[in-house]
């Protein structure tokens, strides 16, 4: 359940275009289309433009192409300031605080602090597209995980965990040509007796167009794929806003949220929204909203205008088996809705 909490569902996607990458220490760097043949101890480098629009890639030179650490400071070096030469500007924001890292087993963990809030999802997926696209390229390397600790967080362990591997981020050349993030989000539906909510593994693709919190609702309107999920919500529910701030998600969705579905409980329908919401990194409490306005009571039986916090009484925790859970993650093809990409 802590899953999303920790950034670790953030991976599994459809490899449209992978490109190799890499760094250096040397002085005779190049900049690059991504579309000239490399020589062994040569990698890309990636940066972002000055409109903060669409990653850049240099040719740099590695010193030794077998010593690994050498190579990863060598990346470092390079990628977490700006290359006025070339007039490239770093992916790595300026409250996106490097601190150190560990190589293990082919698994390289990036450390860093995150000293504010002002941390945009366009910032956030050009900074780790930079990172692992770079650093992938180091022969030894198989994955990259990003350790993030929330400076100014009010949770009591406010550090987030994603793993990424090659397949983690997709080029997209096209008109509106950018890269997209795809992973898991957990989310919560009923169980088939309609007594109890159970957890629901969903493959989305995250951008800067389409909010994480936006993308659970939608998903939860919707409705399950799979057999023994029930939906909470009635699908003809419209979002007209959701936005978070300090922790809090105020939700405000249109009048037939307050329809009920056959053998759904109130309690349910309700924490089908919060469970699933909170299980986000930013979010620790939801605030309801019909149609602009605080509701007193929900379908006239629940207090409906304060905030609420998750409800694990409500989860089954019998049907929590993350293994089992990967393995039947939904992907679906046909829903458009969230597929936009950074332009």
């Amino acid at each position: 359940m802590n899953e999303i909490k920790k950034w670790l569902t953030i991976v599994l996607m459809s490899l449209l275009c992978c490109i190799v990458i890499g760094c250096s220490n040397q002085e005779d760097e190049s900049t690059s289309t991504e579309t000239e043949i490399l020589k062994d101890n040569e990698v890309y480098v990636y940066y972002v433009n000055k409109e903060n629009t669409k990653l850049l890639s240099k040719v740099l030179e590695l010193t030794d192409i077998t010593e690994v650490n050498q190579s990863i400071d060598e990346i470092l070096k390079v990628i977490l300031k700006d290359d006025n030469k070339n007039g490239f500007r770093t992916a790595i924001p300026s409250n996106f605080i490097y601190k150190n890292y560990k190589l293990a087993d082919g698994n390289l963990t990036l450390y860093f602090d995150l000293t504010d809030d002002d941390w945009t999802i366009e910032e956030a997926l050009f900074a780790k597209a930079a990172l692992v696209k770079s650093f992938l390229q180091i022969d030894g390397i198989d994955n990259i995980s990003i350790s993030t600790n929330d400076l100014v967080s009010k949770e009591t362990d406010p550090i987030y965990i994603e793993t990424f591997d090659e397949d983690s981020f997709v080029y997209l050349d096209s008109d509106d040509n950018g890269f997209i993030q795809s992973g898991n989000v957990t989310i919560y539906f009923a169980d088939e007796a309609g007594e109890k909510l159970i957890e629901y593994h969903k493959k989305v693709d995250i951008t800067n167009n389409v909010s994480l919190e936006q993308i659970v609702i939608e998903s939860l309107i919707k409705g399950p794929l799979r057999e023994g999920y029930k939906a909470t919500i009635p699908k003809d529910v419209i979002i007209n806003k959701v936005s978070v701030k300090d922790g809090v998600c105020y939700l405000d969705l249109s009048q037939e949220f307050n329809g009920s579905l056959d053998d759904i409980r109130s309690d349910l329908t309700i924490y089908s929204v919060v469970n699933s919401l909170v299980e986000l990194p930013t979010i620790n409490k939801v605030q309801f909203f019909i149609n602009g306005e605080k509701q007193d009571f929900y379908r006239e039986t629940i207090e409906f205008s304060g905030l609420f916090e998750r409800n694990l009484e409500i989860i089954d925790s019998s049907n929590r088996n993350p293994e089992e859970a990967t393995q039947t993650t939904e992907v679906s093809t046909e829903d458009t809705s969230t597929q936009v990409v950074v332009e």
